[in-house]
């Protein structure tokens, strides 16, 4: 008997429209968004692989992907963006098109009116921690990156006994436009071309209504490794150890052109939680399905982590009552988690610690580095 040929499948009978996904993942798990020739761990590759599989895209590596907020190994998003070009099935959709602006006549039979369950087919192939929650069309011209009016971060702090008080001052005098090179990782490919570190921030601001507090920060961008350095003072002077006026202090640039040397806090409490784009810009659309889906796969999680918190939770009580040490007095355990462990037999203040090398001092290197290759 003869073996039946594969089929073939044909996406030039089908037209194409540029759509946004909004997503979220846990990014415990995985070596940060974007692709990476060191490693096939991250979200992007998941995604984009999920979307061949789906027959969305014809090429993992080039489907005209824009990201909206680049997020490192560790790090997790709640509403992250991306927009890409894709296959359709609803001729008549809102920006859809044909390759060349003609259909061809393999297709004139085809009935194309319903528009595929985008969402549904793309998270079939995704890992449980990665999911697509809607889609919107968007023009062509449309980048998730550029479109993006303003991106905001939350910061989950331990129950660790911190004075919130003067977390909050020092959270407001953030605000603003300014150069945030003292509050960053300099990257070198960035001071090279002398691009500014200048941003600004729009929110900063500690909600210690629960029992973990959260740093929610909003700027219309941020430097690499911002918000865990940001953080990483805050619990200096959160321990009082520092005072808020350290902020101000790292802020004149005049005065600390080179950043003190100081370690940044935990990727795994930060998350990517909202980025804002116009209503004209994008329309979510929310399938009832998927959104099923969504809702379960988050409960199931939730109900894993809250019972495996309570166990640890209980086995913690437990040991500091037979013990009789006070929870109070000892937090080392949550510091060492945030900031890593600490060698050092003495607190160094931060503005009397050495200092990285500077901006132009960076950018010096780099050129001599350059110039002796050539």
């Amino acid at each position: 008997m003869d073996k039946k040929k594969p089929r073939t499948f044909d996406s030039s009978v089908y037209p194409k429209r540029k759509v946004a996904f909004l997503f979220y993942y846990f990014g415990w798990k995985y070596d940060g968004l974007i692709l990476q020739d060191c490693t096939d761990n991250t979200i992007e590759q998941y995604i984009r692989t999920a979307l061949f599989k789906a027959k969305l895209i014809d090429d993992p590596l080039t489907c005209d992907l824009t990201r909206c907020g680049r997020t490192d190994k560790g790090v997790s998003a709640f509403q992250q963006v991306i927009a890409l070009t894709i296959r359709s099935t609803d001729e008549d959709g809102k920006y859809v098109f044909w390759k060349d602006g003609i259909k061809p006549e393999s297709s004139l039979k085809k009935s194309l009116k319903i528009e595929l369950p985008f969402c549904k087919m793309v998270n079939v192939f995704l890992p449980p921690e990665i999911r697509i929650m809607a889609w919107s069309p968007v023009k062509p011209d449309f980048s998730a990156r550029f479109n993006c009016k303003n991106r905001s971060y939350r910061y989950i702090f331990p129950d660790m006994n911190l004075n919130m008080e003067e977390m909050k001052r020092a959270c407001k005098l953030l605000l603003g436009k300014h150069d945030y090179r003292n509050f960053c990782h300099i990257d070198r490919s960035k001071a090279e071309r002398g691009l500014t570190h200048e941003r600004t921030i729009y929110v900063a601001e500690i909600d210690d209504s629960e029992k973990c507090a959260v740093l929610i920060i909003c700027a219309s961008g941020f430097l690499w490794h911002q918000i865990r350095c940001v953080v990483a003072l805050l619990v200096e002077i959160g321990k009082d150890r520092e005072s808020a006026d350290l902020m101000t202090e790292l802020l004149d640039i005049e005065k600390h052109p080179s950043r003190p040397h100081y370690n940044m806090a935990s990727e795994i409490p930060l998350c990517l939680y909202e980025n804002t784009y116009s209503d004209e810009d994008v329309d979510w659309q929310w399938d009832e399905e998927p959104t099923t889906d969504l809702i379960t796969n988050l409960q199931r999680e939730l109900a894993t982590y809250q019972t495996k918190s309570k166990i640890i939770s209980d086995m913690l009580s437990g040991v500091q009552k037979m013990s009789g040490l006070n929870k109070e007095s000892f937090t080392g355990g949550y510091t060492e988690f945030l900031l890593g462990k600490d060698c050092s037999r003495e607190y160094k203040p931060i503005l009397k610690r050495d200092v990285c090398k500077s901006i132009s001092e960076v950018k010096q290197r780099m050129q001599s580095k350059r110039s002796k290759k050539e």
